[in-house]
């Protein structure tokens, strides 16, 4: 990479992106922010919804070719895969919906009611 002059504007950041100074780990830092994370991602969730009843499906299948029981291991095994696709997905959006609410208004609880000081010592 050839360096340009110090008068140039380009020059700046080129130079402190070589030379690791805070600008260009700023910069590193929102670039990463912008990359898609899988666990975010609603392909990859479509996917897995798909992908579980399926394998599930093709163990069944095999099962039953091994057995000659040839269509109770394939729907079991797929209605399983399609339970546990289900499962996961409801309890990964209430991680999140918990993770998201956390401190909110609506999850505080609210302190106990103090009992009267007149009921503790017999006193109506």
């Amino acid at each position: 990479m050839a360096r340009r002059t110090a008068g140039s504007t380009r020059a700046a950041p080129a130079l402190a992106a070589e030379q690791g100074e805070p600008a260009a780990v700023s910069l590193r830092v929102r670039r990463r922010r912008s990359i898609p994370n899988a666990s975010d991602d609603a392909f990859s969730y479509a996917v897995a919804m798909v992908i579980v009843p399926v394998l599930f499906g093709l163990l069944g299948s095999w099962i039953d070719g091994r057995l000659g029981t040839h269509p109770l291991f394939l729907l079991a095994l797929g209605a399983f895969g399609v339970a546990c696709s289900f499962a996961s997905a409801y309890y990964r959006y209430e991680a999140r919906i918990s993770h998201h609410d956390q401190g909110k208004p609506w999850t505080r609880h609210p302190r106990p009611a103090e009992p009267d000081r007149e009921l503790e010592h017999g006193r109506p």
